[in-house]
Protein backbone atom coordinates (compact mmCIF):
# COMPACT_ATOMS: atom_id res chain seq x y z
CA UNK A 1 0.00 0.00 0.00
CA UNK A 2 2.62 1.93 0.97
CA UNK A 3 4.24 1.95 -2.94
CA UNK A 4 0.71 2.68 -4.48
CA UNK A 5 0.48 5.62 -2.11
CA UNK A 6 4.04 6.91 -3.37
CA UNK A 7 2.72 6.35 -7.17
CA UNK A 8 -0.17 8.27 -6.42
CA UNK A 9 1.37 11.35 -4.53
CA UNK A 10 3.52 11.33 -7.98
CA UNK A 11 0.64 11.77 -10.17
CA UNK A 12 -0.56 15.46 -11.56
CA UNK A 13 -3.85 14.92 -9.97
CA UNK A 14 -2.92 13.77 -6.50
CA UNK A 15 -4.04 10.09 -6.90
CA UNK A 16 -7.99 10.82 -7.91
CA UNK A 17 -7.44 9.26 -11.36
CA UNK A 18 -5.45 6.66 -10.37
CA UNK A 19 -7.77 5.23 -8.08
CA UNK A 20 -10.63 5.72 -10.16
CA UNK A 21 -8.92 3.69 -12.89
CA UNK A 22 -6.74 5.92 -14.70
CA UNK A 23 -2.41 4.94 -14.16
CA UNK A 24 -3.78 1.38 -12.83
CA UNK A 25 -0.89 0.01 -14.23
CA UNK A 26 1.50 2.11 -13.09
CA UNK A 27 0.13 2.39 -9.62
CA UNK A 28 -0.21 -1.77 -9.70
CA UNK A 29 3.72 -1.73 -10.45
CA UNK A 30 4.51 0.53 -7.43
CA UNK A 31 2.61 -1.37 -5.19
CA UNK A 32 4.32 -4.91 -6.64
CA UNK A 33 7.60 -3.09 -6.18
CA UNK A 34 6.62 -2.06 -2.61
CA UNK A 35 5.32 -5.10 -1.61
CA UNK A 36 9.18 -7.34 -2.65
CA UNK A 37 10.85 -4.19 -0.70
CA UNK A 38 8.90 -4.49 2.21
CA UNK A 39 9.11 -8.52 1.82
CA UNK A 40 12.68 -8.45 0.98
CA UNK A 41 13.66 -6.44 4.68
CA UNK A 42 11.52 -8.77 6.66
CA UNK A 43 13.29 -11.39 5.07
CA UNK A 44 16.60 -10.23 5.96
CA UNK A 45 15.60 -8.88 9.19
CA UNK A 46 14.41 -12.42 9.75
CA UNK A 47 17.04 -15.03 8.35
CA UNK A 48 19.40 -16.37 10.48
CA UNK A 49 22.20 -17.64 8.61
CA UNK A 50 20.94 -19.77 5.28
CA UNK A 51 17.98 -20.34 7.81
CA UNK A 52 14.49 -18.56 7.43
CA UNK A 53 12.22 -19.03 10.54
CA UNK A 54 8.28 -18.27 9.40
CA UNK A 55 7.45 -17.22 13.02
CA UNK A 56 10.20 -14.15 12.97
CA UNK A 57 9.44 -13.18 9.64
CA UNK A 58 6.00 -12.23 10.89
CA UNK A 59 7.22 -10.63 13.60
CA UNK A 60 9.33 -8.56 11.36
CA UNK A 61 6.43 -7.69 8.95
CA UNK A 62 4.86 -6.62 11.32
CA UNK A 63 7.51 -4.47 12.70
CA UNK A 64 7.89 -3.52 8.54
CA UNK A 65 4.20 -2.82 8.21
CA UNK A 66 3.87 -0.39 11.12
CA UNK A 67 6.81 1.85 9.72
CA UNK A 68 5.17 1.86 6.10
CA UNK A 69 2.29 2.59 7.53
CA UNK A 70 3.27 5.42 8.98
CA UNK A 71 4.81 6.96 6.03
CA UNK A 72 2.17 6.20 4.44
CA UNK A 73 0.33 8.68 6.58
CA UNK A 74 2.65 11.10 6.47
CA UNK A 75 2.37 11.20 2.59
CA UNK A 76 -1.84 11.25 3.06
CA UNK A 77 -1.24 14.71 5.10
CA UNK A 78 1.55 16.54 3.51
CA UNK A 79 1.12 15.77 -0.03
CA UNK A 80 -2.14 13.81 -1.42
CA UNK A 81 -5.19 16.43 -1.93
CA UNK A 82 -8.49 14.16 -2.07
CA UNK A 83 -7.94 12.26 1.61
CA UNK A 84 -11.41 10.96 1.17
CA UNK A 85 -10.58 8.90 -1.70
CA UNK A 86 -7.75 7.73 -0.75
CA UNK A 87 -9.18 7.13 2.93
CA UNK A 88 -11.91 4.43 1.43
CA UNK A 89 -8.95 3.25 -0.73
CA UNK A 90 -6.69 2.08 1.86
CA UNK A 91 -9.60 0.65 3.92
CA UNK A 92 -10.50 -1.61 1.18
CA UNK A 93 -13.44 -0.28 -1.33
CA UNK A 94 -14.72 -2.22 -4.28
CA UNK A 95 -17.22 0.88 -5.23
CA UNK A 96 -16.28 2.13 -8.52
CA UNK A 97 -15.20 -0.62 -10.23
CA UNK A 98 -15.72 -2.08 -13.43
CA UNK A 99 -15.37 -5.02 -15.73
CA UNK A 100 -11.78 -3.70 -16.43
CA UNK A 101 -10.30 -3.81 -13.04
CA UNK A 102 -11.82 -7.80 -13.12
CA UNK A 103 -10.00 -8.31 -15.93
CA UNK A 104 -6.81 -6.97 -14.91
CA UNK A 105 -7.04 -8.91 -11.92
CA UNK A 106 -8.05 -11.66 -13.49
CA UNK A 107 -5.29 -11.81 -15.86
CA UNK A 108 -2.67 -11.88 -13.24
CA UNK A 109 -4.16 -13.88 -10.30
CA UNK A 110 -5.42 -16.96 -12.20
CA UNK A 111 -1.86 -17.52 -13.28
CA UNK A 112 -0.98 -17.47 -9.94
CA UNK A 113 -3.53 -19.29 -8.30
CA UNK A 114 -2.23 -22.19 -11.29
CA UNK A 115 1.08 -22.34 -9.90
CA UNK A 116 0.06 -22.13 -6.61
CA UNK A 117 -1.67 -25.23 -7.14
CA UNK A 118 1.46 -26.37 -9.12
CA UNK A 119 3.26 -26.11 -6.13
CA UNK A 120 0.73 -27.72 -3.28
CA UNK A 121 2.49 -31.00 -3.31
CA UNK A 122 5.05 -28.84 -2.34
CA UNK A 123 2.97 -27.43 0.45
CA UNK A 124 1.46 -30.75 1.70
CA UNK A 125 5.27 -31.87 1.94
CA UNK A 126 5.76 -29.10 4.21
CA UNK A 127 2.80 -29.57 6.90
CA UNK A 128 5.06 -32.53 7.75
CA UNK A 129 7.67 -29.82 8.98
CA UNK A 130 10.51 -28.63 7.73
CA UNK A 131 13.56 -30.67 8.83
CA UNK A 132 10.78 -33.69 7.24
CA UNK A 133 10.70 -31.67 4.00
CA UNK A 134 14.42 -31.52 3.91
CA UNK A 135 15.22 -34.83 4.39
CA UNK A 136 12.59 -36.13 1.35
CA UNK A 137 15.00 -33.79 -0.86
CA UNK A 138 13.34 -30.42 -1.17
CA UNK A 139 14.80 -27.48 -1.10
CA UNK A 140 13.02 -25.19 2.04
CA UNK A 141 14.39 -22.30 1.36
CA UNK A 142 13.91 -21.84 -2.09
CA UNK A 143 10.55 -23.15 -1.65
CA UNK A 144 9.05 -20.56 0.96
CA UNK A 145 11.20 -17.33 -1.47
CA UNK A 146 8.94 -18.98 -4.40
CA UNK A 147 6.12 -18.74 -1.86
CA UNK A 148 7.05 -15.21 -0.85
CA UNK A 149 7.27 -13.70 -4.08
CA UNK A 150 3.99 -15.39 -5.30
CA UNK A 151 1.96 -14.35 -2.30
CA UNK A 152 3.74 -10.92 -2.97
CA UNK A 153 2.42 -10.53 -6.47
CA UNK A 154 -1.25 -11.85 -5.26
CA UNK A 155 -1.09 -9.22 -2.64
CA UNK A 156 -0.10 -6.29 -4.80
CA UNK A 157 -2.36 -7.04 -7.58
CA UNK A 158 -5.85 -6.66 -5.41
CA UNK A 159 -4.59 -3.70 -3.16
CA UNK A 160 -3.58 -1.65 -6.09
CA UNK A 161 -7.06 -2.97 -7.69
CA UNK A 162 -9.14 -2.74 -4.59
CA UNK A 163 -7.13 -1.16 -1.62
CA UNK A 164 -6.09 -2.87 1.83
CA UNK A 165 -8.87 -5.67 2.49
CA UNK A 166 -6.94 -7.51 5.36
CA UNK A 167 -8.54 -11.36 7.31
CA UNK A 168 -10.39 -12.67 4.06
CA UNK A 169 -6.86 -14.71 4.03
CA UNK A 170 -7.12 -16.10 7.35
CA UNK A 171 -10.63 -16.39 7.51
CA UNK A 172 -10.93 -18.50 4.08
CA UNK A 173 -8.56 -21.28 3.81
CA UNK A 174 -9.43 -21.97 7.50
CA UNK A 175 -13.08 -22.04 6.90
CA UNK A 176 -12.13 -24.53 3.52
CA UNK A 177 -9.78 -26.74 5.12
CA UNK A 178 -12.81 -27.59 7.57
CA UNK A 179 -14.44 -28.63 4.33
CA UNK A 180 -12.49 -30.40 1.75
CA UNK A 181 -9.51 -31.30 4.12
CA UNK A 182 -6.17 -30.37 4.83
CA UNK A 183 -4.75 -31.13 1.15
CA UNK A 184 -3.48 -28.24 -0.63
CA UNK A 185 -4.23 -29.49 -4.27
CA UNK A 186 -8.02 -28.99 -2.94
CA UNK A 187 -7.36 -26.14 -0.81
CA UNK A 188 -6.69 -23.93 -3.13
CA UNK A 189 -8.68 -23.64 -5.73
CA UNK A 190 -11.44 -24.32 -3.06
CA UNK A 191 -10.40 -20.83 -1.36
CA UNK A 192 -10.00 -18.92 -4.37
CA UNK A 193 -13.53 -19.26 -5.23
CA UNK A 194 -14.78 -19.41 -1.33
CA UNK A 195 -12.73 -16.13 -1.17
CA UNK A 196 -14.17 -14.34 -4.16
CA UNK A 197 -17.68 -15.50 -3.07
CA UNK A 198 -16.82 -14.07 1.08
CA UNK A 199 -15.56 -10.56 -0.67
CA UNK A 200 -18.76 -10.27 -2.55
CA UNK A 201 -21.15 -11.23 0.04
CA UNK A 202 -18.97 -8.89 2.74
CA UNK A 203 -19.54 -6.05 0.14
CA UNK A 204 -23.01 -6.57 0.07
CA UNK A 205 -23.47 -6.42 3.59
CA UNK A 206 -21.37 -3.23 3.89
CA UNK A 207 -23.47 -1.36 1.14
CA UNK A 208 -26.74 -2.97 2.79
CA UNK A 209 -26.23 -3.19 6.33
CA UNK A 210 -25.68 0.65 6.95
CA UNK A 211 -27.54 2.39 4.13
CA UNK A 212 -27.36 5.36 2.85
CA UNK A 213 -23.95 5.30 4.58
CA UNK A 214 -21.21 2.72 2.72
CA UNK A 215 -19.13 1.00 4.57
CA UNK A 216 -15.94 0.45 3.06
CA UNK A 217 -15.58 -3.74 2.72
CA UNK A 218 -12.11 -3.45 4.51
CA UNK A 219 -13.39 -2.32 7.88
CA UNK A 220 -16.33 -5.23 8.00
CA UNK A 221 -13.93 -7.83 6.67
CA UNK A 222 -11.77 -6.39 9.73
CA UNK A 223 -14.39 -6.61 12.20
CA UNK A 224 -14.95 -10.48 11.14
CA UNK A 225 -11.47 -11.25 11.07
CA UNK A 226 -10.02 -10.24 14.16
CA UNK A 227 -12.24 -12.20 16.82
CA UNK A 228 -11.93 -14.70 14.33
CA UNK A 229 -8.07 -14.79 14.08
CA UNK A 230 -8.31 -14.55 18.27
CA UNK A 231 -10.74 -18.18 17.76
CA UNK A 232 -8.10 -19.71 15.94
CA UNK A 233 -5.10 -18.49 18.21
CA UNK A 234 -6.89 -19.82 20.92
CA UNK A 235 -7.72 -23.33 19.18
CA UNK A 236 -4.30 -23.39 18.31
CA UNK A 237 -3.02 -22.82 21.62
CA UNK A 238 -5.37 -25.28 23.04
CA UNK A 239 -4.04 -27.93 21.17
Amino acid sequence: SLGATVFLGMTASGGTAAVSGSGLGGMLAFAFVGGIVAVGAAYILASQGKFLSLADILLAGIAIGSICTAVTSYLWIHTLQDVRALLYWLMGNLSGKGWSHVLLVAELTLPIVAISWRLANGLNIMLLGEEHAAYLGMNVERFKRWLLAIGTLAAATTVAVAGVIGFVGIIVPHIVRRLVGADNRKVIPAASLFGGVFLVVCDLLARALFAPLELPVGLLTAFLGAPFFLYVLRQTHAK
